[in-house]
């Protein structure tokens, strides 16, 4: 082999060795990323589940509202009193729709001023009803989330 030949050699062995170490760099970035969204997406999940413990907890406790108004207005403060784990955005809106109503929490890893994106894990909602709770007149021991 001439020295032509092995310098050629040597640069086509460099560039085939670079863009493979480019392609494996990419797919532990791609790791990474999925891995942190995995996290984030399981700190929401558990934020929720807690807030659900309050919610029932909390429902358990308070004496049977009247109306189903009051009662989600009660169910709304509950669900406000439990600040969400650090990092994490909630949003808690309080619906009055007939025949039912609900609060719906929202939760997201992003901030308000993100309006609500996540940088990592989907954001998630869940809908907690207070007649499904027993706080008003309704369904009272069935699942209080749909």
């Amino acid at each position: 082999m001439s020295l032509l030949e092995n310098v050629v050699a040597a640069l086509l062995f460099s560039a085939v060795a670079g863009v493979s170490l480019g392609i494996w760099s990419l797919g532990l970035s791609a790791e990474a990323q999925r891995a942190e969204r995995e996290r984030s997406g399981d700190r929401i999940d558990a934020d929720l589940t807690a807030l659900e413990v309050r919610l029932r907890a909390g429902a358990a406790a308070l004496p049977p509202a009247g109306d189903c108004a009051s009662a989600s207005q009660q169910l709304g403060a509950l669900a406000d009193q439990q600040p969400p784990a650090s990092g994490l955005w909630r949003q808690l809106r309080v619906t009055a729709p007939d025949p039912g109503l609900e609060v719906t929490v929202g939760l997201s890893d992003g901030g308000p001023g993100s309006a609500g994106q996540s940088s990592g894990a989907a954001p998630r909602q869940r809908w907690f009803s207070p007649a499904a709770l027993g706080l008003c007149g309704g369904w009272g021991g069935a699942d209080a989330t749909r």
